[in-house]
């Protein structure tokens, strides 16, 4: 596992243990891909039909042209919307932020300062 890869998931279980410790319903999935870990932090939000993933480090995502941003999906009534947030070198803190507006803003408050992918 490469450094930046480790420091990734490090911010993740940061993030993680930040939320559980606000009360969200925060665990970190971990999924084997050939010979590559898919990390993501999953919430659950405070309605049922909401919850949050964002992506942790994965070696396919590297080619992409945002994959120096923090990428998030946000299932609404299972309504899929993949969010981009803070540079991946961000402080924890404005990862938590990211997730945080995620779960509690409305779509009109996000597009203010986050970009929508999809």
């Amino acid at each position: 596992m490469t450094n930046s890869i480790s420091t990734d998931i490090t911010v993740l279980e940061d993030a993680c243990e930040a939320l559980a410790q606000q009360g969200w319903a925060a665990r970190l999935l971990r999924h084997w891909l050939r010979d590559e870990v898919d990390v993501r932090l999953h919430v659950c939000g405070p309605q049922p039909w909401l919850e949050v993933e964002v992506l942790g480090p994965y070696q396919p995502y590297d080619a992409m042209p945002v994959a120096d941003r923090w990428a998030a999906v946000r299932v609404d009534a299972g309504d899929r919307v993949v969010w981009l947030g803070p540079q991946r070198c961000c402080a924890s803190g404005e990862l938590l932020q990211f997730t945080l507006a995620l779960l509690q803003a409305s779509v009109a408050e996000l597009e203010v300062g986050y970009c929508r992918l999809s």
